[in-house]
């Protein structure tokens, strides 16, 4: 039985937890029982909701959820009247929840904590529910200990802290050992990098159910069939890159077809043969390295929201996670890698992209707007026009120093609220030109946030690193980025070929056969350095040319 994500999602945005567990996830009705806890002389009821073979689930609704302290002293009190039990605290105005679930370690209690906020994206709560589901054909055989072995594997999951990074370190340098077929040690390193990023990017997209009739096992249950039949899984997974998502399915062969299941076409580009593939004809890799590669992702809860959560006991992995990975298992000091906070290359984006899209608005168009939130709330068909025909297609954002994709990333952004705004304003319009150019939009494209990312990447961003390890992640960050904007499977169309935005070179050098004043004539670029963001390659050379360097990471 599979999670309808529609319904739970809708369940879970009306605080309706009863019809959720019952009604969604086959758990079964409970006696109306209201147990009082008191912290503080501050007074709490917890409400059974559900229950399945004595696990219970609670409701504790409050003005505002209480500190982590008060909820662990409240849980404490519940279990003196249920061992066994699943405690959501949600506020009075239905903004906010926490589901808290106790781990018995011996004679310890470790308490979990997952928050969820309604203005965020419900993913990260689904998958955690998904393991909760009862079929009908467990309904006979169910116990308290599957029913807790259920809940443990939705919502026993490890903090991502910097056990992560080291965990990934360690699988990483072990991944290394088990590829035969790769003589150089440093080329040995690269693509174990490349594999596992591989990995990563099918995790995601099976975890937002988009591989083989929503199949959010894929991986796992396709290395299960390899072992059963003898066959190496690393073949399936070439086959899975370089027959399934490089080409459509009617360019497929039958064989590969039955082997790989529905598999979307997501163009060549990030699934071609990698150069280390190219320069090495027998490669191989045992499944033994796989297992550990799957188990350690399994332990982790994976959507694709461009943020992670800001809780400090956010459990998710999300896009973000590759560049922090990244730069955990490179060498810094032999680098110079050092990884900007999301934050800080918002922040930067803001202040300058903004501020260069006004600055072009008002000497075109002879208007004198003191921000982006005055051009915003002035719009008009002219200004409109403007935009989509002048500013924004020649708008042209280069970090010559990209690394894992952060500041590009922060400048799709800073990008996307203009175009939303526009087309916003486009929809209530009496212009016949900007309508057809609406309506064309829609018809060639399923997902509205898709168009705006893809078209984004494309028209506005590029970067250059040292490293091509990482543009290979900046490239991969930006595909996961237009992945998540579409509902559906359906709705995912090829991705672009972004080789021409994110190539691996050294900025300081540049390319030989570049015509610097043919580079000075296309539009202004811009240029971010430590000490901003320049105009041209003219204007950072007068900042004196030290505000990048080849190796700084974005």
């Amino acid at each position: 039985m599979k999670l309808n994500r529609k319904r739970t999602e809708k369940y879970l945005k009306n605080f309706d937890f009863e019809s959720l567990f019952i009604e969604e996830l086959g758990w079964d009705t409970v006696d109306a029982v209201t147990v009082p806890l008191e912290v503080d002389e501050a007074y709490f009821e917890a409400i059974a909701i559900a229950q399945k073979r004595g696990f219970t689930v609670y409701q504790c609704i409050c003005e505002k959820i209480p500190l982590r302290k008060i909820q662990k002293e409240l849980d404490t009190q519940l279990a003196t009247v249920s061992k066994s039990h699943l405690l959501i605290f949600s506020d009075e105005a239905q903004t906010e929840q926490v589901w808290m679930w106790v781990k018995q370690q011996g004679k310890k209690r470790k308490p979990v904590f997952h928050p969820y906020k309604t203005k965020q994206s419900a993913e990260g709560m689904i998958q955690k529910l998904e393991p909760l589901v009862f079929s009908l054909d467990e309904e006979d055989s169910a116990t308290l200990v599957q029913t807790v072995g259920k809940v443990g594997r939705g919502f026993n999951i490890e903090e991502v802290t910097k056990q992560f990074f080291q965990d990934f370190e360690g699988l990483h340098q072990n991944f290394c050992l088990e590829i035969e077929g790769i003589e150089d040690e440093g080329d040995r390193r690269w693509y174990a990098s490349v594999v596992l990023n591989r990995l990563m990017f099918v995790y995601f997209l099976q975890k937002r159910y988009f591989l083989d009739q929503e199949n959010p096992n894929y991986l796992d249950d396709h290395l299960k069939d390899c072992q059963a039949q003898g066959e190496p899984f690393y073949g399936f997974l070439t086959d899975l890159c370089f027959e399934g998502f490089a080409k459509p399915e009617d360019d497929r062969a039958g064989d590969i077809k039955a082997r790989l299941g529905k598999i979307c076409y997501l163009n060549g580009g990030l699934f071609l043969r990698h150069s280390i593939e190219q320069k090495y004809a027998q490669i191989s890799i045992g499944d033994q390295a796989f297992e550990e590669v799957l188990k350690l992702f399994s332990s982790y809860s994976w959507h694709l929201d461009d943020r992670p959560d800001a809780e400090k006991d956010s459990n998710e992995i999300n896009p973000d996670v590759l560049g922090y990975i990244f730069e955990k298992y490179i060498n810094q000091k032999e680098f110079g890698a050092y990884y900007t906070r999301p934050e800080i290359t918002e922040y930067l984006c803001d202040r300058t992209i903004n501020k260069v899209i006004v600055d072009k608005v008002n000497k075109a168009a002879g208007k004198d707007f003191k921000d982006i939130e005055a051009l915003k709330s002035n719009l008009n068909n002219e200004l409109c026009h403007l935009l989509l025909e002048k500013i924004l297609p020649t708008l042209t954002l280069l970090d010559p120093a990209c690394g894992s994709g952060a500041f590009l990333v922060a400048a799709m952004k800073t990008l996307i609220p203009i175009y939303q705004t526009i087309i916003g304003k486009v929809t209530f319009s009496h212009d016949e030109e900007l309508k057809a150019w609406f309506e064309e939009m829609q018809q060639a494209h399923s997902s509205l946030d898709y168009y705006i990312k893809k078209r984004i990447i494309t028209d506005n961003l590029y970067g250059v690193d040292i490293m091509e390890e990482a543009t290979e992640i900046c490239k991969l960050r930006l595909f996961l980025s237009l992945v998540s904007s579409v509902e559906k499977v359906d709705d995912l169309e090829p991705l672009p070929n972004v080789d021409f935005n994110i190539m691996a070179g050294n900025s300081l050098i540049g390319l030989i056969r570049v015509d610097g004043n043919a580079f000075d004539s296309l539009n202004s670029p811009l240029i971010r350095g430590r000490g901003g963001i320049f105009r041209s390659r003219e204007s950072f050379k007068c900042a004196g040319g030290f505000g990048i360097s080849a190796n700084p990471r974005g």
